[in-house]
């Protein structure tokens, strides 16, 4: 059984990678990146419009962090199981949905993805818990996968937790645990993008019934967004290639005349010249959570229970600011997130 189970999240795993790595080919969708919008949009609308200009990169940077802040959050761990581990011969598998809110009325999300930003983004995802004895008793490994829906981005998801006390339903103490949790987004190409976070709960387990076991649980998480800009093209529509008379520079032969082999543009006068940009390296930026939830277990067979959680998240106002130096100027980057909310479901199998 376990056998068959290890093969069956191989293949779950290896399907989500290879749906991710067709992100090249495959058609945009409302939540992918297209970070080159920001360059003609109404976000430099206040400081002159020109990219290049100091000001306006400022400006630029930090719809960046914010746009960044709560993409972390949509991606963010959903924890959705109290402090307690499945113990040391314990497998569980769970299908998570989750809904994140998001400040779709601001510019960073009108002109930093693709479509229609909505209110409310939805993520599905697949994990698979197991206990251990190593390297401490009360130890939980974990791993799985987070699709954004209506996107080609996931987040490989990995995690482990112990717990310094596993609580015993005959008595009143509860249980304890602290958790880290590593993720790394795939499918896009214009941003670099890791999340790392850890958090503390505290749980209580409940019999009812003699078939039913009710848990609830509250937490605090604190989590880092690490995000690197990849090379974007300003200037998408317009490809310095594509001119027969070498210049580019409108003088000529129309555009869209492919070059003879050999030939190449005057770059000096094209503008497509220096049309490509990488945002700032910023420092990770900090969100606070805390979240509460609950589990209910029903007992199909001694070696078989279903599992039901569902959990509530809030994530603190984007406090995470930073600054940058352009010339002799120093300017400061916002991180302007505002609170989020995030609510999940989970259904599993507890072997």
């Amino acid at each position: 059984m376990c056998k068959r189970l290890a093969q069956l999240t191989a293949a779950l795993l290896m399907a989500a990678t290879l749906l991710a790595g067709r992100t090249a080919a495959a058609n945009p969708y409302r939540y992918d990146f297209a970070l080159q919008k920001m360059f003609t949009g109404p976000i430099l609308g206040g400081c002159g419009g020109n990219w290049q200009d100091p000001r306006c990169q400022a400006v630029m940077n930090s719809a960046w962090r914010s746009l960044m802040s709560q993409m972390g959050v949509i991606f963010a761990p959903q924890f959705l199981a109290p402090s307690e581990t499945t113990g040391w011969n314990g497998f569980v598998f769970n299908f998570k949905y989750g809904l994140t809110t998001l400040d779709s009325k601001a510019n960073y999300w009108k002109y930093g993805v693709d479509g229609s930003p909505q209110p409310v983004a939805s993520t599905v995802s697949f994990e698979v818990r197991k206990g251990i004895w190593m390297p401490l008793p009360s130890f939980e490994l974990g791993g799985g996968f987070t699709h954004l829906v209506d996107s080609h981005m996931f987040s490989v998801n990995l995690f482990a937790k112990f717990a310094l006390h596993e609580g015993f339903l005959d008595w009143p103490t509860p249980a304890l645990a602290v958790r880290g949790t590593f993720q790394r987004i795939v499918g896009t190409h214009q941003v670099d993008f890791t999340i790392l976070s850890t958090d503390v709960s505290i749980s209580k387990a409940f019999g009812i019934a003699g078939s039913f076991n009710l848990t609830p649980y509250v937490g605090y998480n604190i989590m880092w967004i690490i995000a690197k800009s990849g090379v974007i093209d300003g200037t998408p529509n317009h490809d310095a290639l594509q001119c027969s008379d070498g210049r580019c520079d409108g003088t000529g032969d129309p555009w869209g005349q492919p070059l003879g082999s050999g030939a190449y543009c005057n770059t000096s006068e094209d503008p497509d010249c220096n049309g490509y940009y990488v945002f700032f390296d910023q420092k990770a930026i900090l969100r606070h959570r805390v979240f509460f939830g609950m589990r209910l277990y029903f007992t199909v067979s001694s070696k078989l229970r279903l599992v039901f959680t569902t959990e509530y998240s809030m994530t603190i106002k984007g406090l995470s600011n930073d600054s940058v130096t352009i010339g002799q100027t120093s300017f400061p980057l916002k991180d302007d997130a505002p609170m989020q909310h995030t609510w999940g479901i989970s259904v599993g199998l507890d072997y």
